[in-house]
């Protein structure tokens, strides 16, 4: 069995002398760490508990706003469909549409129907008097133009839709 000698235990007897500033540290360490954590646990409580209290209001509000969305929608249709039945469309009575067209949105003032033959020539649109010159819609989109409308530069596009429908 080896002994160990008086020298190598004295040095492991020894205490190890630290310096003020580390004992500082380690103090500072011992303290500031649980506060640290026990704070980041608090506001994470504050943080959960406040997304459940305002996950009802934001449900009720998005639903409220799917109705009032899915009710414009059932609106827009309706016209639509109203139009799509005149008989104005099938007599190529255009300036009949027109007519039919603005009155039905005489409700619906930032609304406007614009229609387009299969060359992209816009046949009316109910923002601008009847007999008002109209561009064709195809030609400027290809020009890389844009249309003004209410004060605003809008592209030429068919978003994605065919030119004939």
């Amino acid at each position: 069995m080896l002994k160990a000698s008086p020298e190598s235990t004295a040095s492991l007897r020894r205490p190890v002398r630290m310096s003020l500033r580390a004992a500082l540290v380690r103090l500072l360490l011992v303290v500031a760490v649980p506060l640290a954590l026990a704070s980041a646990a608090v506001l994470w409580r504050i943080w959960d508990a406040q997304r459940h209290a305002t996950e009802p209001g934001m449900l009720a509000t998005a639903k409220v706003l799917i109705l009032a969305v899915d009710r414009e929608h059932a609106k827009a249709r309706t016209l639509l469909e109203t139009l799509g039945a005149s008989p104005f469309i099938d007599a190529g009575n255009w300036s009949g549409l027109y007519g039919f067209a603005s009155a039905a949105l005489v409700n619906h003032p930032d609304t406007l129907i614009a229609l387009t033959d299969d060359t992209g020539q816009l046949l009316l649109n109910t923002r601008v008097p009847w007999g008002t010159p109209l561009p064709n819609v195809w030609q400027l989109r290809d020009q890389g133009r844009s249309i003004e409308w209410q004060g605003n530069r809008l592209p030429v596009s068919s978003q994605g839709l065919t030119q004939r429908v």
